[in-house]
């Protein structure tokens, strides 16, 4: 049977043909999530963000926008975009993880992509700063001996490293290397990408009395 008319107009009015349109709406865009979320574990990371580009322009159209899901979707958008290095819009998705962040977890890694993004950049010290704020929340939320303490002294010696600021370098690749084999142990991978002793990606070399980095541009 057919609803009146006068019922279609008077819910209209309550608003309640609205919030089911957005209902509808919020599947899709759930689903295109997830679909550019499958994308990405596979690295195909250009269909990720065409998906999830759909999916955050029709989230922002809803009438009531979850800020949950807000910060989710950018966080997504901020990983996809450093995937495919393009930095300006990791830069940008990620700033805006950071306004609207919800909780020390999104602040964190809203400051950690943006120094990964301005290290790529080539603008260290901006890097440097982002990276000592992601710090400051992970000594408060996890602890001094955390390994995600770890790799934010590690991401700090890089772009010390970077710079050629070699002795700053040295110093948070040894409080990195310190918390890594206290509680990964010796054999662990990330170990050999701090431990002095090695050589290789993410190594600290001595040659003679002059010391030097001899550094990959893996980070964390």
């Amino acid at each position: 049977m057919n609803t009146p008319r006068s019922v279609l107009f008077a819910l209209l009015s309550l608003g309640f043909l609205a919030v089911s349109a957005n209902a509808q709406n919020a599947e899709d865009i759930d689903r295109l999530a997830q679909e550019a979320a499958d994308f990405y574990v596979k690295g195909k990371y250009r269909e990720a963000r065409a998906s999830m580009t759909r999916a955050y322009a029709a989230f922002e159209r809803l009438e009531v926008k979850d800020k949950t899901k807000r910060v989710e979707y950018l966080r997504v958008l901020a990983n996809i975009s450093n995937a495919l290095q393009e930095n300006d819009k990791t830069i940008e998705y990620a700033t805006e993880v950071a306004i609207h962040a919800l909780t020390d977890n999104d602040r964190g890694f809203a400051y950690n992509t943006l120094g990964l993004a301005y290290g790529n950049k080539g603008e260290y010290d901006k890097a440097i700063g982002y990276y000592e704020k992601d710090l400051a929340i992970q000594l408060k939320k996890l602890g001094v001996e955390h390994p995600r303490v770890g790799t934010s002294y590690n991401n700090i010696g890089l772009a010390y490293r970077s710079k050629g600021e070699y002795d700053k370098a040295l110093k948070y690749y040894e409080k990195a290397l310190a918390i890594r084999l206290k509680k990964l142990g010796a054999e662990h991978p990330a170990v050999a990408q701090t431990d002095p002793r090695t050589t290789g990606q993410d190594a600290i070399v001595y040659q003679g009395t002059k010391r030097r980095l001899s550094i990959g541009t893996q980070q964390g």
